[in-house]
């Protein structure tokens, strides 16, 4: 009788507990999503694309709210993609790069962890360097939870499930920056450079924007 109650209290407690973080409330500031729509001007790249994501990919990345912008400085061309996930739940499935790429035919050559300060808010990221048959590519992405940046889907899901259990408001967005172009360059490091310098001006951007 007595291991029947406590299943019971047990089964109870885990139901209120998944209703607490269900109804926990959510949050998406209009500034950050008023900047992943519209380019920005960062230091000199110029953005010369911007569009919506295709409905595909829009589908692959698991986001009804996605888009594109592409810059360039100096012959270096970096595509921005950024997505907006509205009701992110803890048993959601964000696809990474991590399991996209090599399903595309991508091979990942190298996995760097990206470690950068910009004032006081610390940045992470992943650095990718990818190769399909001749073409040569680096790819950059992060994730965003009430503007603080985490490098992986398990650090999200993480904070995600933290942020619910203490009903706190979320609001989750995945940042991609690749390069288009590498081949025109002899000096890959410089390429990595370059992306990393662009990816500091746009956390920079995107950082002020969501503490203004």
């Amino acid at each position: 009788m007595q291991k029947i109650v406590i299943i019971a209290l047990f089964l109870i407690t885990t139901k209120i507990g998944m209703l607490w973080v269900q109804k926990s409330p959510t949050t998406d500031p209009s500034s950050i999503y008023q900047f992943i729509q519209e380019p920005v001007q960062l230091n000199g790249w110029t953005c010369f694309y911007q569009g919506e994501l295709d409905s595909l990919t829009k589908e692959v990345l698991g986001t009804q709210y996605g888009y594109i912008h592409k810059y360039q400085e100096d012959k270096l061309q970096v595509e921005a993609v950024a997505v907006r996930y509205q009701d992110q739940k803890f048993e959601a499935q964000v696809h990474s790069p991590l399991h996209c790429l090599p399903g595309s035919g991508w091979e990942i050559v190298r996995q760097e962890e990206i470690v950068q300060r910009n004032g006081k808010s610390p940045f992470f990221a992943t650095l990718l360097s990818i190769q399909k048959g001749d073409l040569n590519q680096k790819v950059l992405y992060w994730f965003m939870i009430n503007g603080k940046t985490v490098r992986n889907i398990y650090q999200l899901k993480w904070e995600v499930l933290k942020n619910r259990l203490l009903r706190r408001g979320i609001s989750v967005y995945f940042f991609r920056l690749t390069t288009l172009n590498d081949a025109l360059f002899q000096d890959q490091k410089e390429v990595k450079n370059r992306l990393l310098r662009f990816a500091r001006n746009y956390i920079q951007t995107l950082q002020s924007t969501s503490n203004p």
